[in-house]
């Protein structure tokens, strides 16, 4: 599946290079933000807000299509996992370790995808809280 709704899969792609420059600086905190220059990208390495124009003039992808995209991308792994294990357990001619790694990257698609929503969820909750 190519996106979920029309979205392309450019969103996910940028999702997951996020994701790993910021594995990257926390093995790594010298090596700044996506291992650039601090600065980089936006103001002290933060990226523009979501929607915001950049340099040369192309509208950046909005949150919602991001994580439209991202929830799209692990069902796919999910769906691609349990295909391969089903066809595995029918006894089709497919190797068990294209079986045990499709399982293992929808498990980790998944669990990521918990631990963002589990931070989103403490961020409403934050802001929720705060005094007016």
């Amino acid at each position: 599946m190519n996106g979920v709704n029309g979205v392309k899969d450019n969103g996910m792609q940028a999702l997951l290079a996020q994701m790993r420059s910021m594995a990257r600086e926390a093995r790594d905190p010298a090596a700044g933000p996506g291992g650039a220059a601090p600065g980089a990208g936006g103001v002290d390495g933060v990226a523009p807000a979501a929607g915001a124009q950049s340099a040369d003039g192309a509208k950046a992808p909005d949150f919602s299509g991001l994580l439209s995209t991202a929830l799209g991308q692990v069902n796919d792994l999910q769906v691609d996992a349990n295909r391969k294990s089903d066809a595995f357990l029918r006894g089709d001619n497919i190797p068990i370790a294209d079986v045990m790694v499709s399982m293992e990257k929808s498990k980790v698609a998944f669990e990521a995808t918990r631990q963002v929503r589990n931070r989103l969820v403490e961020a409403y909750r934050e802001i929720f809280n705060m005094p007016v």
